[in-house]
């Protein structure tokens, strides 16, 4: 539409998003990314929790409840709202837990500072994510390698990319994070928030989501 109009740049695959790099470089792969950008903007301003659980509840409750009263109807109509928010919120609370020990693990890694574990290869590398790190890695590394570390995790979760190495380094980035947030920083996040969130549709129409689901749900810490 008026998009296409104003933007008019060559065909790209959704699921091989342009790179962010060559869009700093070339206007017509900037006027991709922004393009890419701009498709699903909107659903990430406004994302409800996820309803595939909520459907299965409901069904299942009213299938039981047709021969009971008003009353008991009401109460199926209520108890399946509650369940997706409750799991959200153990969500979130294991993870500050996580965030919690990962301070204190982090206090013992500055104390001993000569013990820092050195990379073969550039944080700036696609190939760094190949392999799953560890948290003592993580809390090894200054808040610009932290920041680069996502930026680069932002840049390759996608469809084509996805692996569960990655959810964990997604998941020990987002641990390691703190604040200030500055704006290129939320907007690296905004995108893992919005790509899992994609990533979360795409999994659920192929029934894979139990397999997946410690790399999609991220976007709900989001």
């Amino acid at each position: 539409g008026l998009l296409v109009q104003a933007l008019p740049v060559s065909d790209f695959d959704l699921n091989d998003p342009p790179s962010y790099e060559k869009a700093l470089t070339s206007p017509d792969e900037y006027l991709k990314f922004v393009r890419y950008q701009a498709l699903s903007f909107p659903s990430v301003l406004c994302r409800y929790p996820p309803t595939g659980m909520v459907d299965q509840v409901t069904t299942s409750q009213v299938d039981c409840s047709k021969s009971n009263d008003q009353v008991g109807q009401k109460n199926d109509e209520i108890i399946p709202t509650k369940i997706p928010r409750r799991l959200q919120e153990n969500q979130v609370i294991h993870f500050h837990r996580v965030v919690d020990e990962y301070k204190c693990l982090k206090t013992l890694v500055l104390r001993n500072s000569d013990d820092i574990t050195k990379t073969d290869i550039p944080i700036t590398k696609i190939t760094l994510l190949e392999q799953a790190p560890s948290l003592t890695w993580i809390a090894q590394r200054s808040r610009s390698e932290i920041i680069t570390l996502i930026g680069l995790a932002a840049s390759v979760c996608t469809k084509k990319h996805w692996n569960s190495k990655l959810s964990v380094w997604i998941f020990s980035l987002l641990v390691a994070l703190e604040p200030p947030f500055h704006p290129d920083l939320c907007y690296d996040l905004r995108t893992i928030a919005k790509r899992c969130q994609k990533l979360r549709r795409n999994f659920e129409r192929l029934s894979l989501l139990t397999t997946t689901s410690n790399g999609v749900n991220i976007a709900v810490l989001l």
